[in-house]
């Protein structure tokens, strides 16, 4: 009996260590990864350029320098007459909300690969 009361103990420190290890593997690649924050507020914001040469999804979006955001994508625009736009998907802290209003421009940035509001 005491050797399957061993056995059990053993199984239990190291599914401890495996469970400890996966959640430290994950910790790391989120920060690598440069997220913004599991628990932290978005919204999406729409922007139509004509051209995105060198913006990537993922990329940074910035207000006024600071980092506000990432791009979450990028595509061709759904509504006809915008003929040949280019829709841009933000995903954006809701904490910059009030600092990004409707008449505000971006500009991009494609040699740094972010986009900018201001």
């Amino acid at each position: 009996m005491p050797q399957q009361q061993r056995l059990k103990w053993t199984q239990l420190r190291v599914g401890t260590m495996v469970i400890i290890g996966l959640a430290i593997f994950a910790l790391g690649i989120f920060f690598i990864s440069g997220q913004e924050g599991f628990f932290r507020r978005r919204y999406k914001l729409k922007a139509y350029v004509t051209e995105a040469a060198g913006l990537r999804q993922g990329a940074q979006v910035s207000l006024a320098g600071v980092a506000v955001g990432s791009v979450e994508r990028i595509e061709i625009s759904p509504y006809p007459e915008r003929a040949r736009a280019v829709e841009i998907v933000m995903r954006v802290a809701r904490a910059y909300q009030h600092e990004i209003r409707a008449d505000s421009r971006q500009a991009l940035r494609p040699s740094d690969c972010w986009a900018t509001a201001t």
